[in-house]
């Protein structure tokens, strides 16, 4: 009878956990990585742009390919299930080999483990988005597979990529502000629109690097609109930043960010508050604590 009882239980338990909405599965990751210590990657990353010397946009691909392909060589993924035909013939070796050094040695089964990886992935342009929904799903149910290595292996390729990307969109954003405009003959010359330094929102000057490089940080892997412009929300309401406009926006996050500009406007109305609960409140204090 206990027996019954406790496979009932464990039974109930498989239920509620397939049930948790998807968002949990982000917290719980985020939770378990909030408590890494970044200090060793961001110095081991320091030291792959070093190797590259003059660092440009096509070479940060490159890096981010190989960063990419080193963890998939380790079968972090090796509990997974098995990839389908279908998604074994969506995987374009070919383009990730081309972004790889001439030398670098690929496993054989290296498909196989570039198709189960991307049932975690999105693009966003260049840029290779975790879907961390997903992937703190199978953080959380492999978690009793999953040695203290395999742990610190899915942190650091995490935390790799983010500083890989927030490079990736500096230099960007970079590159847009000093791409000439284009003029047509046949048409007046107008007065060019201005598009103030997203640093300059900052209520603190001094503090302008700092706050524009937690906002990175923040969304990245976000994808829905909400999720994307809670850390833009949490500034302001903290009195860290004030309220972008879409030009401003886009100049320093990139137009592929959101999808329209209603998104922003809804989502940073002062007068409306889209946001409640604990994570925004943390959010919100964070920033506060940021320009003290």
């Amino acid at each position: 009878m206990c027996v019954t009882e406790a496979d009932a239980l464990l039974n109930m338990m498989k239920k509620i956990i397939a049930g948790e909405a998807p968002e949990n599965y982000d917290r719980f990751y985020q939770a378990h990585k909030d408590v890494f210590n970044m200090t060793a990657v961001k110095a081991d990353y320091e030291r792959m742009k070093q190797w590259y010397g003059h660092v440009t946009l096509e070479s940060l691909k490159e890096l981010q390919t190989m960063v990419v392909a080193d963890f998939l060589k380790k079968d972090l993924l090796r509990s997974d299930r098995a990839p389908t035909k279908r998604e074994l013939l969506q995987v374009r070796l070919d383009k990730v080999e081309e972004l790889l050094p001439a030398d670098y040695e690929l496993p054989e089964d290296f498909s196989h483990q570039c198709a189960k990886f991307r049932r975690y992935i999105s693009w966003d342009g260049d840029i290779l988005v975790i879907n961390y929904n997903d992937y703190g799903r199978f953080m959380c149910h492999n978690l009793t597979r999953l040695s203290l290595y395999d742990l610190v292996s899915l942190f650091e390729f995490d935390i790799l990529l983010s500083l890989i990307h927030q490079d990736m969109r500096q230099m960007a954003a970079a590159e847009l502000r000093q791409e000439p405009k284009r003029e047509s003959r046949s048409e007046p010359r107008s007065a060019p629109t201005a598009v103030a330094d997203f640093g300059l929102l900052v209520c603190k000057p001094e503090k302008a690097a700092l706050v524009t490089r937690r906002l990175h940080e923040l969304m990245e892997g976000k994808t829905r609109p909400k999720d994307v412009l809670m850390p833009v929300r949490a500034a302001m309401d903290a009195g860290a930043l004030r309220r972008p406009t879409w030009p401003e926006f886009c100049n320093e996050f990139g137009r592929g960010r959101l999808r329209c500009k209603s998104s922003l406007s809804n989502y940073t109305q002062p007068d409306i508050e889209p946001y409640q609960g604990s994570a925004f409140d943390e959010m919100v204090k964070e920033f506060r604590n940021l320009i003290l």
